[in-house]
């Protein structure tokens, strides 16, 4: 990241100067409990029934665009498809990286229009999905196998669970999908694809 010394200079010829992108967030620029600034982001996800929070991403979607928004007792409330800028600082929460909004204020919904969130085709497991935290994916040809992971979610032959953070889920072994959308999560030390309704679930 430039420090850029020249900031006096040229700070305001760009209006988004003081703005931050989710990859920035998600590559680990930032130390834990640094104050991020993003601008039009596409709210990914509903609300968590699990915890008061949602997903967010970058435009285009992609590697490293994704991250939690944590909201906890402000109040805040959003729909998948708004468009937003928020205010918070960054942490780690048991190896998810989350932004913690503290101030309903702190987030504002830009847009009355709801903008599609794009999603990632993924044809096969990634060397590794931690370039895939908190991002829309899709995954193509999914089965539901006989094992479950150490949270008891489902498993699937792409090597990873079937996560209920915004909708119950319950699979049963021998279930199989041309494709199954979600948000790429990560607890109990493994990553999950979290489906968002049950259109996301596609037989």
């Amino acid at each position: 990241a430039d420090a850029d010394a020249d900031a006096d200079a040229d700070a305001d010829a760009d209006a988004d100067a003081d703005t931050n992108t989710v990859a920035e967030i998600q590559s680990g620029d930032f130390p834990e409990d640094s104050p991020v600034v993003l601008s039009a982001v596409i709210v990914s996800s509903p609300m968590s029934i699990r915890a008061p929070g949602f997903f967010v991403q970058d435009a285009g979607g992609g590697e490293w665009s994704g991250v939690w928004v944590y909201v906890g007792e402000t109040g805040i409330t959003v729909s998948e498809g708004d468009t937003v800028d928020l205010m918070g600082t960054t942490t780690e929460w048991y190896g998810l990286t989350e932004i913690m909004v503290t101030d309903a204020a702190d987030l504002t919904v830009t847009s009355a229009e709801t903008v599609s969130p794009v999603s990632t085709a993924l044809e096969a497991a990634p060397a590794d999905w931690e370039n895939y935290e908190g991002v829309l994916v899709t995954l193509s040809d999914v089965s539901i196998t006989a094992e479950v992971d150490e949270g008891g979610e489902p498993m699937t032959t792409w090597g990873i669970a079937v996560e209920d953070i915004f909708m119950e889920v319950a699979l049963s072994e021998g279930e199989s999908f041309s494709s199954i959308t979600g948000i790429l999560t990560y607890n109990w030390d493994t990553y999950k694809l979290a489906p968002r309704s049950a259109a996301d679930l596609v037989e």
